[in-house]
């Protein structure tokens, strides 16, 4: 790894705390298990009072609390045997088959195709817990199971339930015992930090009395949420690294594995989801984002067949298996008052981009071939079939509000 070319990066997430995008951010690159970049800028927080950043601050991650935590957790069940992908959902919740849901499977969850509405409004996530999932179980669906990509927070408040359901453990108990805790990450990658750790969390927007939250996901003008399936996770650049080594390393770290290799690759196969605006169209796996609308986080150099997602309080990971690289950036611009996130999420693909740019092995471009090849095999090999099916289902469904039986 070239080390002046990984200096690019101080320059342009230094332009965009200047701006004003994010009060701060931590920066850390690794490549073939060796962290190769580390650094904090900025501050923590800016109100009440300025305090400095520095690389333990913990991050509100948002929506990378899906693949991270509840994409994890359900794929700890599927392993263990409790669930499997092609479950409907009402077999271990069966008030959810109301409204035409009763097909909705596992798997669609994962992958945002199930068919439900995007997400609930402001003012309905923060509701207190049974109620927004019985809101969620009236939803009628507004397109047909499985037929394409719609990104989806309901999606992962189901899957959440269903690891309390199936578990008996609320998700972030669940993946305290049987990912973080394990691997060591205990205290560092958490739902609801603790008290003695607030002090070192990059605190929310206002609260009441203009008083700024640390420790829940916040909805702007509505208030802090806890635990949930689709955000409240937290954490630090090194234990989100440290997550991410894990699945590169086939789902063990430092001699504790939490997944098996098998697990973890079928977590990671690419489902070809539809083709819209793009020429390749929208391809995810199970709870991360490969090639859609939302993955220019990869940056411009990395090659298909890796994965990665953000989160809206201005973090993101990306993840190239071919080169053993890992990208993260983690900021917290819902601290900053600032027009739009164009910025931060410009900054996301730069970030790797550099990263990509920084691998000096020659080997590298031929790994990164190799790997993209076999990825679009695997994707071109389901769109044909893909797309004939779900042109059928979705015309079915729109006439009998019923799609092909599973």
């Amino acid at each position: 790894m070239s080390s002046a070319v990984l200096a690019r990066i101080a320059p342009i997430v230094e332009r965009d705390i200047k701006k004003g995008d994010m009060p701060g951010a931590v920066v850390l690159i690794a490549r073939e298990g060796k962290v190769v970049y580390r650094k904090a800028f900025g501050e923590r927080a800016l109100y009440p009072a300025p305090q400095a950043n520095s690389i333990d601050t913990v991050y509100d991650l948002a929506s990378m609390t899906k693949p991270i935590g509840t994409a994890t957790a359900i794929m700890k069940l599927i392993e263990q045997g409790k669930i499997r992908l092609w479950d409907r959902v009402s077999h271990d919740d069966p008030a959810f088959a109301q409204h035409g849901k009763e097909q909705v499977t596992i798997e669609e969850l994962l992958t945002h195709s199930a068919g439900l509405p995007s997400a609930l409004n402001e003012e309905q996530s923060v509701l207190p817990l049974a109620r927004g999932e019985a809101i969620v179980d009236a939803m009628p669906l507004h397109f047909a199971p499985g037929t394409r990509f719609e990104y989806c927070n309901t999606c992962y408040i189901e899957l959440a339930r269903i690891v309390r359901l199936v578990s008996g453990m609320p998700i972030k108990e669940f993946f305290a015992k049987e990912i973080a805790d394990p691997l060591g990450l205990g205290d560092s990658l958490l739902f609801d930090p603790p008290a003695d750790l607030l002090s070192r969390v990059s605190p929310e927007a206002p609260g009441k009395d203009h008083r700024y939250i640390r420790g829940r996901f916040v909805i702007d003008g509505y208030g802090p949420i806890g635990a949930e399936g689709h955000a409240g996770l937290f954490g630090t650049a090194d234990a989100v690294a440290a997550y991410a080594q894990m699945l590169l390393n086939g789902g063990e770290l430092n001699g504790a594995r939490v997944l098996s290799p098998a697990t973890v690759a079928a977590m990671l196969r690419p489902y070809y989801l539809g083709r819209q605006s793009q020429r390749i169209g929208d391809v995810r796996s199970l709870g991360w984002d490969e090639a859609t609308t939302y993955s220019s986080n990869r940056g411009e150099i990395f090659g298909y067949g890796g994965f990665g997602h953000e989160g809206s309080t201005g973090c993101d990971i990306w993840v190239d298996p071919a080169t053993q690289s890992i990208a993260v950036l983690l900021t917290n611009s819902a601290h900053s008052p600032h027009a739009s996130d164009d910025d931060v999420i410009r900054l996301y693909g730069q970030v790797s981009t550099i990263a990509a740019a920084a691998i000096t092995d020659p080997q590298a471009l031929g790994a990164m071939e190799n790997q993209a090849a076999a990825w679009s095999a695997q994707v071109a090999a389901q769109a044909s079939g893909f797309d004939r099916w779900a042109e059928y289902d979705e015309a079915l469904w729109k006439k009998t509000g019923k799609g092909t039986p599973y």
